[in-house]
């Protein structure tokens, strides 16, 4: 909140500006008179809220999922139903679907076991949350497992990688599945759709996985990165390399940089940033092929020209795909009816990758429909105004 108090006033709110953080945490002003600052949301700055008005579609927020959806679903921000039939939920993966699934369960009053196969919770929040600019958004994290930490009916184990065998026998009703996405790495996105590039040989320039850089790999030369995806993962990467020492090609298929950040203000900061920083900037070109080692084949979208760089490495952000192989072993698994378990269902990037708004919201739905038939159904509620 911006805060501005002048010698005369001193002692006395003399403005306060609370949109932002009253989206990410309804009831903001409440929140701080009762003292009730744990419960506050910190808005991550992703401006994800500010899409909709770009795209024509309802308003959504990354923090608080029932952004817009207050009158459409019914989705009180604070008020949220009780448990129904069922007991007890196990939420496999503390990414930020997993978290909000869990938290948003354990309110409604179930006994919630979260596991995660990696030694901290936050899954892919945790990882992107380290790259240039993308602190604040640690706090998806931070705010969910504080939560969490405070209910008695949650457990979370991390370091724990459970296989369908294992999940049969724990004798959980209800199984989530938010196990995330990975990146791919055979250049198939937007522009490569039906045949992807081939995979790595001795005659092409290295292929780096965004999953690599994720993990905290370094790498060093000129790389090259391909953005197919155009939102903000393939800018903070170009700013990562830079500052580990790398020269940086960004090579585009769209007339400019992240073209899908004018809808959250940010385009002409990206593309300044990247030029301040000494990156090339290559637009509408896609990477067609490779004509030898450490030369990668570049082509106009337009004219179908090309041109050769050469390179010590090429960075595909392109698509990614959903780590949804532990939920297919358990859908197609026959022994589910006589293990006790109800239901298997993925969530969040596992079911369809997308944003972390996306995931959030994934997370939230499934906690407010689990043994709740009224909020399964698929239509929302309109408003029609008939002229007198």
């Amino acid at each position: 909140p911006a805060l501005r108090v002048s010698q005369e006033t001193r002692g006395t709110l003399a403005d306060l500006g609370a949109a932002r953080p009253s989206l990410a945490a309804p009831f903001f002003p409440p929140k701080l008179r009762e003292h009730r600052t744990e419960e506050l949301r910190e808005c991550i700055g992703c401006k994800i809220c500010t899409t909709g008005d770009f795209y024509s579609v309802p308003i959504r927020g990354t923090q608080n999922p029932t952004m817009g959806e207050e009158f459409r679903k019914g989705w009180h921000p604070e008020i949220i139903q009780k448990k129904g039939d069922s007991s007890n939920v196990l939420v496999v993966g503390a990414g930020p679907s997993g978290l909000e699934c869990a938290l948003s369960l354990a309110k409604r009053g179930y006994d919630v076991v979260v596991s995660d196969d990696k030694p901290e919770a936050g899954g892919r929040v945790l990882l992107e949350s380290r790259l240039p600019g993308l602190n604040e958004w640690r706090r998806v994290i931070d705010h969910r497992t504080f939560m969490l930490s405070q209910k008695p009916n949650v457990e979370i184990y991390t370091s724990s990688d459970l296989d369908a065998q294992g999940i049969l026998e724990y004798g959980f009703e209800h199984v989530v599945l938010a196990t995330g996405a990975q990146w791919r790495n055979d250049f198939c996105g937007r522009t490569h759709r039906l045949s992807p590039l081939p995979e790595n040989t001795d005659q092409m320039a290295p292929i780096i996985s965004v999953n690599d850089i994720l993990a905290g790999k370094i790498l060093s030369g000129h790389i090259v990165i391909f953005d197919d995806d155009y939102y903000y993962m393939a800018n903070v990467i170009a700013e990562k390399l830079v500052q580990d020492g790398c020269q940086v090609t960004y090579v585009t298929p769209t007339p400019e940089v992240a073209p899908y950040t004018y809808a959250t203000l940010d385009q002409h900061r990206i593309q300044g940033r990247l030029e301040e920083l000494g990156v090339t900037i290559l637009t509408s070109h896609s990477i067609s092929g490779f004509s030898a080692s450490n030369e990668i084949e570049c082509e106009s979208v337009y004219s179908g020209s090309s041109k050769v760089i050469e390179c010590d490495g090429v960075l595909p952000v392109t698509s990614r795909l959903p780590r949804h192989g532990l939920y297919q072993q358990l859908a197609e698994n026959p022994k589910i009816p006589e293990s006790g378990i109800k239901s298997v269902s993925p969530i969040g990037d596992c079911e369809a990758p997308g944003s972390i708004a996306t995931a959030v919201y994934s997370g939230h739905q499934f906690a407010r429909q689990l043994d709740n038939p009224i909020d399964q159904r698929y239509g929302f509620e309109r408003e029609v105004l008939i002229p007198e």
